[in-house]
């Protein structure tokens, strides 16, 4: 074991000294000296071959490293992020991506050593995709990404690819058993992760405590709130955004529209989530989780109904009937009612404010005799 020992200590040592002696030779070379000659030729000869020798000896140095540092499929899969790339920046403009886990407090609670497996395939899949789309993280919240591109084909090639590689990977099997991450062919299997993508002008800064560049403006404020206002498994983003990108290069992704949008802070957009044509099956769930969040949330409002659902029937009962009819059906057996927004979906006459859809409503509680009590985040008691 000693005789082995040594051997290898020579071994090792070799390539070392040969390496500290060539470069003592190129640091002692003589380089002023190219200044007083015709030509500097010789120098530079000497110096091509010293950089030649050094060279070598790394490369029989390579032996003696694992084989793990130059596999790339390894070093791809790293959860190191991509820290070298510079940040995007074209002519005040960059394509900016959000993403979040959808209901990832709920499981690290439930799941914490499921979670810590799942995160690191969640992360491997992101940062990999980065990379191939030239990105450049930004910064992590948490399980949330920010990441910038230079162009809005790389930003939507990067959220097509990354869902599909979601629904690719494998995933911890206490974590597949939670009905939220379940496996439905075609659609579902693991993490679903909501992302907002647009491109525009924006502000870029160093941080003086990282030195890593951030992104500030209205470009990242909306792609901020395009995530957060859709759906796990799909891709968020503007109806003008969506009609400038080429379907053909980015292999025809799915899309569906719906309608103009409330976004905190934000004028009206018209929006629309994009899935990639291979998870197809998600977007009848897309449609109705859309929807539903919409209703339950007032800041948020639907000028029109989802594209595949705009033929509504004309035969639905307007909105004073329909309150009316509720409000008489109650008379008798309670005391009160709650007349929310979640009893609203599928009216045919356009919701376009707020303030409009409570005053109709206060109006037809009073027709019906009643009271109001209060009034309070879109929901009339009465």
């Amino acid at each position: 074991a000693v005789a082995i020992a040594v051997y290898s200590a020579v071994l090792i040592s070799r390539p070392l000294v040969s390496l500290a002696v060539d470069m003592e030779y190129v640091r002692a070379m003589d380089v002023e000296s190219l200044q007083k000659r015709d030509s500097g030729l010789t120098e530079v000869k000497a110096l091509l071959a010293g950089f030649y020798s050094v060279c070598k000896i790394l490369k029989e140095y390579k032996s003696f490293l694992p084989d793990a540092l130059f596999d790339e499929e390894t070093n791809r899969d790293s959860e190191v992020p991509r820290y070298g790339r510079r940040a995007p920046h074209t002519d005040g403009k960059a394509a900016i991506v959000f993403t979040d886990i959808q209901s990832s407090t709920e499981m690290w609670f439930n799941m914490p050593n499921g979670m810590k497996k799942a995160m690191r395939t969640h992360n491997t899949i992101m940062r990999r995709r980065i990379d191939d789309f030239e990105g450049y993280e930004v910064k992590t919240i948490g399980d949330a990404f920010m990441i910038a591109f230079e162009t809005l084909h790389n930003a939507t090639a990067f959220c097509l690819a990354a869902q599909e590689d979601l629904y690719d990977a494998e995933w911890p099997q206490d974590l597949l058993q939670v009905p939220l991450c379940k496996y439905q062919q075609g659609a579902w299997k693991g993490l679903r992760v909501r992302m907002g993508v647009h491109y525009g002008e924006l502000n870029l800064e160093n941080s003086p405590m990282t030195g890593r560049s951030d992104y500030m403006g209205t470009t990242v404020n909306k792609a901020a709130r395009l995530e957060s206002s859709g759906v796990g498994g799909g891709i968020g983003m503007t109806e003008d955004t969506f009609n400038t990108l080429d379907l053909e290069l980015l292999d025809w992704p799915s899309q569906v529209s719906v309608g103009s949008v409330q976004m905190k802070g934000l004028p009206n957009q018209a929006y629309c989530m994009v899935i990639p044509k291979y998870l197809k099956e998600r977007l009848t769930y897309i449609e109705n989780q859309f929807h539903k969040q919409q209703a339950a949330n007032p800041l948020v409002r639907k000028e029109a109904s989802v594209t595949s659902t705009s033929n509504t029937s004309r035969n639905t009962p307007s909105l004073p009937k329909m309150l009316k009819d509720n409000l008489q059906k109650s008379q008798g057996t309670v005391g009160h009612v709650r007349v929310s927004y979640d009893s609203l979906s599928g009216i045919s006459s356009p919701l376009v404010k707020v303030n409009e859809v409570l005053s109709e409503t206060v109006h037809c509680v009073e027709m019906c005799g009643g009271t109001v009590v209060s009034v309070c985040s879109g929901v009339v008691v009465a």
